[in-house]
Parts: C-alpha cells; sequence; structure tokens
C-alpha cells in the first residue's frame, strides 16, 4: 500500500496527469471481513478496478436513485432534475421562504367598496393600510378552490391605521366560501394579523393574532 501511495505521490510531483480511459485502473482498499477494522493494526487487502467497472458499479443501484441531468428554465424559475430511470422532480427556485425572505403587497383600503386581494400573488404577505378611507374596510379573499391557491397559504396584517374606530373585514363571502366555518374575520387592532391557508375548498386559520372571528 506505502508503494503505490509512493507512485501516486511521484506521479503528482512530475505533474504526471493523463486523460482517463475505460480501461485503467484505480487501487481499491477494503478489509478481509468486519471484525479486522477492530484490531489496533488493521489489515487491509488492495486491488485494482477498471474504471469501466467503476461506472457501472455506480449505475447499476436504483433506477431512481441518481440524476443524470438538469435544466433550469429562467423564466418560470423551475429547475428539472431527470433521474436515470427517467422520473423527473421539479424545484422552484424562487421560492423566497428558502430564503427566509417574505414578498409583500401593500393594500391600499377604502370605504367605497371590498378590496380584492390579488390572484397571482400567492403565498405572500399582504400589508393593508385603512388610511385613506378612514372608516371600516373589506378586504375579499381569493377563491379557496381555484387551482392557484389550493393548498396555498396567505398572511393579511394590518398596519398602524386599523383601530377600533376603524376596522378591517377579512370576507370569503364573496367566492361563496368560509374561514374556520364562518364568512368573515375583523382585524380591529393596528398591527394585528391572520395567516389563512386553503384546503382546495375553504380558507382554514393556521394563526392569528389580535383577530375576532364573526
Amino acid at each position: 500500500m506505502s508503494t503505490i501511495l509512493q507512485d501516486m505521490m511521484g506521479m503528482l510531483k512530475r505533474n504526471g496527469t493523463v486523460t482517463p480511459q475505460a480501461d485503467n485502473y484505480i487501487t481499491v482498499a477494503r478489509y478481509p471481513n468486519p471484525q479486522e477494522r477492530l484490531k489496533p493494526a488493521p489489515k487491509l487487502q488492495t486491488e485494482l478496478v477498471t474504471l469501466a467497472k467503476l461506472k457501472t458499479f455506480f449505475n447499476a443501484g436504483s433506477t431512481d436513485e441518481y440524476v443524470n441531468a438538469g435544466v433550469f428554465n429562467g423564466a418560470t424559475d423551475l429547475l428539472t432534475l431527470t433521474r436515470v430511470g427517467g422520473t423527473a422532480i421539479q424545484i422552484d427556485m424562487n421560492r423566497k421562504d428558502v430564503n427566509e425572505y417574505v414578498n409583500f403587497t401593500l393594500i391600499e383600503a377604502n370605504t367605497a367598496g371590498a378590496v380584492q386581494l390579488p390572484a397571482a400573488a400567492q403565498g405572500q404577505l399582504f400589508i393593508v393600510d385603512n388610511a385613506g378611507g378612514g372608516a371600516n374596510a373589506t378586504v375579499n379573499l381569493p377563491n379557496a378552490s381555484d387551482t392557484a391557491w389550493v393548498f396555498r397559504k396567505i398572511t393579511i396584517t394590518t398596519n398602524g391605521t386599523t383601530l377600533a374606530s376603524r376596522t378591517l373585514t377579512v370576507s370569503a363571502l364573496v367566492s361563496g366560501k368560509l374561514i374556520n366555518g364562518v364568512g368573515t374575520l375583523v382585524l380591529d387592532k393596528s398591527y394585528a394579523s391572520v395567516t389563512l391557508w386553503s384546503d382546495g375548498t375553504n380558507w382554514i386559520i393556521l394563526s392569528s393574532s389580535q383577530v375576532t372571528v364573526v
């Protein structure tokens, strides 16, 4: 074993590098039995393996074990990894929660009419400003059954403009849906918040602070 290492060090010192070929050999070592590794001075058996056989060994596992191709789509921010067996998985590289970064959208509420949350802003934080209206305001949730929102979550929070005398009502009634079995909930304090999740039919409250369900 020491002779092989000496030869390798000598080649590195002489910059003796070559392009590997399938019939090239590399050295592998193994213990002759499991008990050998427990000895103070265990013995190793050294053997030669061709690169071709090594490649066969790596590819001999489950066809779904190894990834042999990856394609990134810059338009959708999706990374597609294809396994040896042909199955593929997709990873959304634009998921801000991976980097603990949260997108947010500022919603200007007013008393002229209910404000509809944007349909294409799944999983975001909506900060509602109620200063312009000067009175109670309403925000309508998207349809919990829409494909774009199924199994998605949404967080709505007020800023310093929501008060007991200037409340914010969050409603699911416009799409005929419910929130924890009722149609609306009310945020009547500054910096109140609620996080909702669509179960594919209705909205479920995951967490809330200073919220009244009515």
